[in-house]
């Protein structure tokens, strides 16, 4: 990926915070985009004209980890992926996820978000 783990770490965080909730789709799964808009921690950092709605069909959150050929593209998508940056998303992809219909969804974002910059050594 062609950019540092703190701007990894910033672009996703800062866009799922400022869209103020998470990328839920009509069945009640996480998904890295949404009809309305809204993305999930890696899909924050998907460009628009790499993203293939097939990835949300349905939404695999290990797609990230796994070698098939959704997820060699959708590694792609993001650049390519070193091992460091695989295991930052994949922890900013469980932030995501973790309890994402629960009405303190977003603090507890928060505080998994600054728990995974202090694990990495990011600023929050």
């Amino acid at each position: 990926m062609n950019l540092t783990m703190q701007e990894i770490f910033d672009k996703s965080v800062k866009g799922v915070i400022a869209q103020g909730k998470p990328a839920v789709a009509n069945d009640a799964q996480c998904a890295y985009r949404t009809p309305d808009g809204c993305k999930c921690a890696v899909g924050q950092l998907i460009p628009d004209d790499k993203y293939d709605p097939s990835w949300d069909a349905p939404y695999e959150p290990t797609l990230i980890d796994e070698s098939t050929p959704q997820g060699e593209a959708l590694r792609a998508a993001l650049g390519g992926l070193n091992n460091d940056e695989l295991a930052l998303l994949s922890d900013l992809q469980a932030a995501h996820d973790n309890g994402s219909l629960d009405d303190d969804w977003l603090d507890k974002f928060k505080i998994s978000s600054q728990s995974i910059a202090e694990r990495w050594g990011l600023d929050y």
